[in-house]
């Protein structure tokens, strides 16, 4: 009689962001193992299963996950540098927006992809007002009060502004 060998194939690496079922010390012929990746990760190949073939193989390399692809990033106008809307980014990048001065942001500046592809809520970029030239705030009640650029103003040469 002959004796009996078990065909094992080669341990299988645990990959960052990566699934491995079933986990098991050792793998033999006709074992089959799934590979599956976090939330907002994707595999790098079609193949979600490899098995342990007669030879002490693996039927497929091990795929490994990559971040899912974001959809283009928008344009937003008066940034300080555009963002590259034609690359393409991949979960879980996030971009910081600045704007140029005399415009300030209306919610987060920060752009981020998300697990699902999408890009979260760009923020809103609105000009800034006007100061008033000459004026010194005097209380944060939005009282004003300043000296006028030119001759013939009021007579205490003092201009009385409110903010609504």
């Amino acid at each position: 009689m002959f004796p009996l060998t078990v065909v094992t194939c080669p341990h299988l690496e645990q990959l960052p962001k990566q699934k491995i079922e079933p986990v098991q010390a050792q793998y033999s012929y006709r074992d089959n193992v799934t590979f599956k990746c976090d939330v907002g990760y994707k595999l790098s190949s079609a193949n979600t299963m490899v098995n342990c073939q007669s030879n002490g193989t693996w039927s497929n390399k091990q795929p490994h996950c990559t971040g899912v692809l974001c959809r283009d990033f928008p344009k937003i106008d008066n940034t300080v540098k555009s963002i590259q809307t034609t690359s393409r980014y991949r979960f879980p990048t996030s971009v910081n927006v600045s704007f140029q001065a005399g415009y300030q942001i209306n919610g987060s500046n920060q752009l981020n992809c998300n697990p699902t592809g999408d890009c979260s809520t760009p923020p809103v970029c609105t000009e800034l007002e006007p100061a008033a030239n000459n004026g010194d705030q005097l209380n944060h009640s939005g009282r004003l009060q300043g000296q006028p650029p030119c001759s013939g103003g009021p007579e205490d040469n003092h201009i009385n502004h409110h903010l609504m």
